[in-house]
């Protein structure tokens, strides 16, 4: 299978193809047959799923196409309201055709009636069972998909720096490089992957020259400078982050919500103003949250044109600090935004919860209270402080058996589930996330720093979600 994504306007506005590979993963394999059940409603990652499993000789697919939804989407709001998701992914099987609006057919079909549902009789499971236990099945010529083979340079250079060190792979690179074009791919995400590890791992020059590379092979990239900018900025380089945050800003399309997401910050780093919520989650990292406070404190001496202050992204930080156990970090980070801005009831709210969390119930109620009384409408703050003032019992999760189903959302289908009590969403094609508590109707997701609501009709039946993130909200209509 190959992918590409979308980076323009006409319409083979497509990145260089991403190659992928089904490789053994240890000493041993099972090559016995294997059946894989597919349906009508087996969609996005399980149809790339399908995609590598079909072309693997002794795998045999059974029952009925697959749902043909593989792409990635993102979704937007038009001027009069009016909202669309629009997919950004092109998925290509090795014979070089693409079943998005289609469905991955299986080898042999078969499917159960209206009717088998209800005498619970399943005629897919049944044959695939009689298929196995006949011994009848054989493996399939699948030497088409060794026809294009190639190797990965991001993946190769991420090996050869850590077995051979810088100079040897960035050598090695070149002479792939030099070599036929059919014989490797660069894809500019394993890149950014592999530079992101090394610097994880405290190789930071090393870092630094797979992200030039990136720059290098994906000129027309905003990410790719963006990155590199990035890395420059923590090292404390300012004049080269400069120079790549203009160029980033230049290139940047405004076209994905993310690329919006990024424009100004980008324009401002490229001005050199500084941006103390960037500076503060690096310090975190770097220096501990005494020195972070500290250094943004020193950040903001001087004109107040020359620095920008951003309350969402501090508040990310924040649930950021709270998600990795670091709660006393986390109300620090909360505690400076309510400092710098003492209007805004979400900071408050945010503070409260990490007292909360803390298991400071006198703090958490005055932070909550303070939250209500800046917007009378904040529920969740309310509910809470009646809950923690006995005017209220604690949250029933009874109620949450409700809110279980499809969500029809600008960032695609979102599946809420319930598991042991705990609520989880997982946007297709993405991880589970828990769903935090707050109030019956509010819950916070703490890795990304988003606000979840379920709203119910006018008959009691809950109707939608709202998605509140990055200051934006979002409906996500409930569909099953």
């Amino acid at each position: 299978m190959k992918t590409a994504i979308r980076n323009g306007a006409r319409h083979d506005d497509f990145t260089p193809w991403k190659y992928w590979y089904v490789e053994p993963g240890g000493p041993l394999q099972f090559t016995k047959p294997v059946i894989l059940l597919t349906h009508r409603f087996s969609v996005s990652a399980a149809e790339n799923f399908t995609l590598a499993m079909r072309v693997l000789p002794h795998v045999t697919v059974v029952g009925d196409a697959t749902s043909g939804v593989f792409a990635d989407v993102y979704g937007d709001r038009m001027p009069n309201g009016w909202s669309f998701r629009v997919s950004f992914k092109l998925f290509i099987d090795p014979s070089g055709f693409c079943w998005e609006g289609i469905g991955v057919p299986a080898d042999i079909r078969e499917t159960n009636t209206k009717q088998d549902i209800e005498q619970q009789r399943d005629k897919v499971l049944d044959l695939a069972v009689s298929l196995i236990e006949s011994g009848g099945l054989r493996p399939q010529d699948e030497s088409l998909s060794l026809r294009d083979i190639r190797e990965s340079l991001a993946k190769n250079l991420a090996r050869d720096i850590s077995e051979k060190g810088l100079e040897a792979a960035l050598k090695a690179y070149r002479k792939a490089k030099a070599g036929p074009p059919a014989a490797y791919y660069f894809d500019l995400e394993e890149l950014t992957e592999a530079g992101d590890r090394l610097w994880k791992a405290g190789k930071k020059t090393e870092a630094i020259e797979a992200f030039k590379i990136g720059v290098a092979e994906s000129p027309w990239s905003s990410a790719a400078h963006e990155t590199l900018a990035d890395a420059y900025f923590n090292l404390g380089d300012a004049t080269q982050a400069a120079s790549m945050y203009k160029k980033a800003s230049e290139l940047n399309r405004r076209s994905y919500p993310w690329e919006i997401g990024s424009y100004d910050d980008a324009v401002r780093l490229s001005k050199g103003t500084r941006l103390l919520a960037k500076n503060l989650a690096r310090d975190v990292d770097d220096k501990g949250i005494e020195a972070a406070l500290k250094a943004f404190d020193q950040g903001k001496a001087g004109d107040p044109t020359s620095y920008y202050i951003d309350e969402d992204k501090i508040n990310q930080l924040g649930y950021q600090m709270l998600n990795r156990g670091k709660t006393a970090d986390a109300i620090e980070v909360f505690k400076l935004n309510v400092r710098e801005f003492p209007k805004s009831s979400n900071v408050y709210d945010s503070l409260g919860e990490a007292y909360l969390k803390a298991g400071n119930n006198e703090l958490a109620v005055q932070n909550y209270k303070r939250a209500s009384e800046l917007d009378p409408t904040n529920r969740n703050a309310i509910d809470i402080v009646k809950r923690l003032s006995g005017g209220e019992a604690a949250v029933d999760t009874k109620v949450f058996a409700d809110y279980k189903g499809r969500y029809d959302s600008p960032m695609g289908i979102i599946i809420v589930t319930l598991d042991e009590g705990k609520l989880f969403a997982q946007p297709e094609g993405n991880s589970k996330e828990e769903l935090i508590a707050k109030s019956t109707t509010k819950f916070q997701v703490t890795s990304v720093g988003a606000e979840v609501e379920f709203i119910r009709d006018d008959q009691g039946k809950v109707a939608k979600m709202l998605i509140r993130i990055s200051g934006q909200q979002m409906d996500a209509k409930r569909i099953q």
